[in-house]
């Protein structure tokens, strides 16, 4: 996943760099929101500090740190959080491996095993890592590195002691070899340059065909031209070894710095060749360069992490899910708490408040109410539409003949009965269905039609039926 912000960290030679970059907008333009170079101050003044600390106090001496640890513990509080650490060559064993194509699918496993041959040290003391640079269809050109254990050891104090996590270890030989590509113009026919870089007081050295390299190394510090330019011979013989005699064309120095006389004269009567000063597109353009390829988060980049660090990492990351994990459950315990016992609170609070509403509007109710009866109460005196006389007319009008109404029972406001003889069953659910939504009648219901065993009315049949007022229907 690409990255948003990335933060880079060197550790030199009497001075530590810190570069962060920020992805602005959507173009994957990168831009330094950060960049300040720490330097150590001087051993003096260092010394003076620790023979004062003494004088007060014996046991303060121990307190006193290195002039290289000052500088670092200053650039780890401008970084802010994770950083990618970038080492100069001279803090590294670096080589340039000649490799087939087919061995990319066990690089890592390839690289260790070559740089065993070269190392001094056991595999158990060291961390192997490797990138490559160029490749054709039958070989790879990998940029192979040794970060040795004793490194190591210097700076994990330093580390722990500040608090610090480094995601990834670089070379800072390759943060400015990615920039000095990127101005050079591809050559129609690669040319053999020899590339030199002076970071904090120390050379880096690159040669390479075309931008292919081809052999590197670390020369550290050289104050002495004649001693670069021995070096500078050197290399080119152990290139002629390695990867086969070609012309030189030039010696590239890749620095901001100006090229100096006495150095160009010593070069060029030492390989009789080409002296060039290319300055770098930016300041700090390995730093910058070491960045940007951070920010291209490729899985296959060079990363001399230590499996000391590595397993720090893992360990702090797994304590982070954790308390992730924890803080989760408390918050949805906090939740699930919350709703057991604030929803029957909540009820009581909102069955409270429909109390006081209804007490507020008991008054309005209680007179509207009493409006309602009074109005009711009127309405039963004056309207005779449900009467005992409407209700005698509507039944003398629709009784069929045959029927002989024996009884009415009027019960005011709800209902009447009636109660009858007739000579076919047939003629009391003709009676009900002709009184029934007729009148002030509603509905009506035969209760019961029954032979009579009198003798003297024998084949007459008694009913019964009810019949509701439609008004009662209504009040309902």
């Amino acid at each position: 996943m690409a990255k948003n912000e990335t933060t880079v960290l060197t550790v030199e030679r009497g001075a530590c760099r810190v570069l962060r970059l920020v992805r602005s907008g959507a173009a994957d333009v990168w831009s330094a929101a950060f960049r300040r170079t720490y330097a150590a101050p001087p051993p003096s003044a260092v010394a003076a500090v620790a023979a004062d600390a003494v004088a007060k106090d014996e046991t303060a001496a121990a307190a006193v740190q290195d002039s290289d640890r000052i500088a670092f513990d200053q650039a780890v509080a401008a970084t802010g959080g994770a950083v990618t650490l970038g080492l100069p060559a001279s803090r590294l064993l670096v080589k340039i491996l000649r490799l087939p194509a087919a061995t990319r699918g066990d690089l890592e496993s390839v690289v260790a095993l070559q740089m065993a041959k070269y190392a001094p040290f056991s595999g158990d003391h060291l961390t192997v890592s490797g990138e490559v640079v160029a490749e054709t269809e039958e070989e790879l050109t990998v940029f192979a590195a040794v970060l040795p254990h004793a490194a190591v050891e210097q700076l994990d104090p330093w580390l722990q002691g500040a608090g610090l996590r480094v995601e990834r270890v670089d070379a800072l030989l390759l943060g400015w070899w990615r920039a000095a590509c990127a101005v050079l113009a591809d050559d129609p026919v690669p040319v053999r340059r020899v590339f030199l870089a002076c970071v904090a007081d120390e050379w880096d050295l690159l040669i390479a065909d075309g931008k292919r390299p081809v052999l590197v190394r670390g020369l550290g510090a050289l104050a002495d031209p004649q001693a670069l330019a021995i070096e500078i011979t050197l290399s080119l013989l152990n290139a002629e070894v390695e990867s086969g005699a070609a012309p030189v064309e030039e010696v590239v120095f890749f620095n901001t710095e100006p090229l100096d006389a006495a150095l160009t004269e010593a070069i060029r009567q030492a390989v009789d060749v080409r002296v060039r000063h290319l300055p770098p597109p930016q300041p700090d353009a390995d730093l910058h360069g070491l960045a940007v390829r951070d920010a291209e988060a490729s899985p296959l980049l060079l990363n001399l992490l230590p499996a000391l660090w590595r397993a720090r990492n893992t360990a702090a990351d797994s304590k982070k899910r954790f308390l992730r994990g924890v803080i989760a459950l408390a918050v949805l315990w906090l939740l699930l708490a919350g709703g057991l016992f604030g929803a029957p609170l909540l009820m009581q609070q909102r069955v409270a408040d429909v109390k006081r509403a209804l007490a507020a509007n008991e008054a309005t109710f209680q007179t509207v109410q009493n409006i309602r009866t009074r109005a009711d109460l009127i309405e039963s005196y004056t309207d005779r539409s449900d009467s005992i006389l409407e209700a005698m007319r509507t039944v003398a009008d629709r009784m069929p003949p045959g029927v002989e109404l024996t009884m009415l029972v009027y019960k005011r406001r709800v209902e009447v009965k009636l109660t009858g003889e007739t000579s076919d069953q047939a003629l009391a659910y003709q009676f009900k269905d002709a009184i029934e939504n007729n009148g002030p009648f509603g509905k009506c219901i035969v209760g019961s039609v029954n032979l009579i065993q009198s003798p003297g009315k024998q084949g007459r049949h008694k009913f019964e039926i009810t019949a509701t007022l439609k008004k009662a229907e209504v009040r309902e």
